[in-house]
């Protein structure tokens, strides 16, 4: 099993609060062999209800004391930028992920051009320190190449740490209300599920299909889709 699924396996069971054993993760090929698994394990309910629909009145119920907004300006397709405002944004989503949960909510991001420009100089100072290691210190190549792995690891952390205070934007996928909502279902909906211990067979493979979805990047696949020769999740 790749390490894609080992991460889909980790985030179900995460999410629902299961255990599936390395025997049974094995077995499961598809998102609903995983919806099934999941349905024999937790409490099943025949009320209908939507997942999606009340992690949004959920999050809307959080959000609201820290930013103030209307009722009606809060909707699945709102910007989250016209509800978050930049000036103190880090402070606000700290809170709000303290409040409703570890995980719960995405992370905010770096500018995507300094992400690059991180990106690019990490790999630079591999192969730089790699090379420089190995004329000056006549070593064999493989421990050039950990030495300069291991340059570019320190230099990754001491940059990601120093440009932490930029982290002030909405990553690409999580950009409005909607999309947050569909987050907390596929990573941790038992915080607005508190008081509710039982699923529904739909839920369960709504929150399924959520999980898959992070990793394919895309709604677009049947629920018999095979993980590895479909999804290509390896």
């Amino acid at each position: 099993m790749g390490m894609d699924l080992v991460e889909t396996v980790v985030r179900t069971e995460d999410a629902f609060g299961i255990t599936i054993p390395d025997a049974d993760a094995t077995r499961i090929t598809t998102p609903r062999e995983l919806a099934d698994f999941v349905a024999t394990k937790v409490t099943l309910s025949d009320e209908p209800s939507c997942l999606s629909q009340q992690s949004f009145y959920f999050l809307r119920e959080r959000f609201q004391p820290h930013l103030f907004f209307s009722r009606q300006a809060f909707r699945p397709n709102t910007p989250l930028e016209k509800i978050v405002p930049k000036q103190n944004r880090q402070l606000v989503w700290a809170a709000l992920q303290t409040e409703i949960g570890a995980n719960a909510l995405p992370d905010l991001a770096r500018p995507i051009w300094l992400f690059w420009t991180l990106a690019t100089s990490t790999v630079f100072v591999f192969f730089y320190a790699t090379l420089v290691i190995w004329n000056a210190l006549n070593i064999g190549i493989a421990n050039a190449l950990f030495c300069g792995f291991a340059a570019a690891i320190g230099f990754g952390y001491i940059s990601a740490v120093a440009t932490r205070p930029t982290k002030q934007y909405f990553r690409r996928s999580y950009k409005r209300v909607g999309d947050v909502a569909r987050y907390v279902v596929a990573s941790k909906p038992h915080v607005f599920k508190r008081n509710e211990r039982t699923w529904t067979r739909a839920q369960v493979l709504e929150v399924v299909r959520e999980i898959v979805a992070d990793y394919v990047g895309s709604q677009d696949f049947s629920n018999d889709a095979h993980f590895i020769n479909d999804l290509h999740l390896d």
